[in-house]
């Protein structure tokens, strides 16, 4: 099977998979292993068991031991075990947890793919931590020794290469992120939906995604108390990552906020907003594209972003800008476009348009299997 190039035996390792984790990236690992097993591909995904079994053979949830160094390293030990008897001809690798995996099967010549969910680049506060510092060398490793590394965007791309070298950007490949939205709400569903939460009559300004400290989300928080105009509601949806604490904290610092936590469908969120707002900071937090972004531009909602090159060449500049760290002038921004952008703004629908040529799910799907035979016909070639 390894040595025929038009046949695909696929393993994806990653940190976790639906339901047992939810996530980006476990989505984007779910709709590769699902689309791929639709095209007759064989596909295999081994990950990190969390809390829920899923009984299929084709799922592999491996154990780990509660100790963080501990139970990476031997999840990654057993995991490489696993893929060494599946005897795949393509391994693609996501997160730490992939990237620990891939060292060790580009180390025997299976070709290896390792895909960047999180910029090399990050907050100076990240490498305080030992374990942090351990997994960016882990991270950057695992680059230097890819058959092939798939990024989102082409700032991601230029930061990799920043910590490496010039030679790696030749096997580096730009393909971005899919977006996938649930159809609208009707009129009168939604209308209901604003009744309940009290959402009518206002002007709405959206954040939707995960509630960490390194999301800008406090900063937003703060030019929103700036606005000081109770016909406007700023609504934050999404849950917390590890612990509640960061959301307890602004639950009770900010309290005319609304804080949703987690939400089962963003759709009549998105329906609803008048703005979408992320504000992060450059690549603070390991930001690299931003797939909440990209729905509110399939759902034709203005948006306002924090000026940096990622939401720059994600949005195609079809946005208002704001420089990182001023709430003042964010609290103007959010102003203007409440008053001045709606759905049918021509950036609004320039958005819109670009979403749907680049970050269709059918199209990534596209460009990721044509790397896959790219790595394959080039692997096989060479040896």
């Amino acid at each position: 099977m390894r040595g025929n190039v038009n046949l695909l035996r696929l393993v994806q390792v990653c940190t976790g998979y639906p339901p047992d984790r939810r996530g980006g990236i476990e989505n984007i690992v779910k709709l590769l292993h699902e689309t791929a097993l639709q095209n007759s591909y064989e596909s295999f995904v081994v990950t990190r068991y969390w809390n829920t079994t899923i009984d299929t053979r084709n799922i592999i949830q491996i154990r780990t031991p509660s100790n963080e160094i501990a139970g990476y390293a031997t999840w990654a030990i057993r995991a490489f075990k696993r893929i060494i008897n599946l005897k795949p001809n393509l391994v693609h690798c996501h997160g730490l947890e992939g990237a620990m995996v891939g060292l060790m099967t580009s180390h025997v010549g299976i070709p290896t793919i390792m895909h960047l969910h999180n910029s090399l680049s990050r907050e100076d506060a990240f490498f305080e931590s030992l374990l942090h510092r351990m997994g960016y060398a882990i991270l950057k490793s695992a680059c230097k020794g890819a058959s092939l590394i798939i990024v989102p965007t082409k700032a991601v791309k230029d930061d990799i290469v920043k910590h490496t070298s010039e030679e790696i950007d030749k096997k580096i490949m730009v393909i971005p992120n899919p977006v996938e939205v649930s159809p609208s709400w009707s009129e009168t569903d939604l209308s209901n939906f604003k009744k309940q939460h009290g959402f009518e009559g206002k002007k709405i300004v959206l954040y939707f995604g995960k509630i960490k400290r390194t999301k800008g989300i406090e900063s937003l928080c703060r030019a929103y108390e700036k606005l000081n105009d109770e016909s406007v509601l700023l609504i934050i949806a999404g849950a917390p990552t590890a612990t509640s604490n960061f959301l307890d904290y602004l639950r009770k610092q900010y309290p005319k906020v609304i804080f949703t936590g987690y939400v089962e469908d963003a759709t009549p969120y998105y329906q609803s907003a008048d703005a979408f707002c992320i504000y992060t900071r450059g690549f603070e937090g390991g930001e690299t594209f931003a797939i909440s972004l990209g729905e509110a531009m399939f759902y034709r909602v203005p948006l306002i972003c924090s000026d940096s090159p990622i939401y720059r060449e994600v949005t195609g500049g079809f946005a208002t800008f704001v420089p990182p760290n001023n709430e003042a002038e964010l609290a103007k921004a959010i102003k203007y476009v409440l008053k001045t952008e709606h759905r049918d703004s021509e950036s609004t629908l320039l958005a819109y348009r670009l979403a749907y040529e680049r970050y269709r799910p059918a199209i990534f799907w596209q460009k990721v299997v044509e790397s896959y035979f790219h790595v394959l016909k080039t692997y096989f070639r060479d040896i």
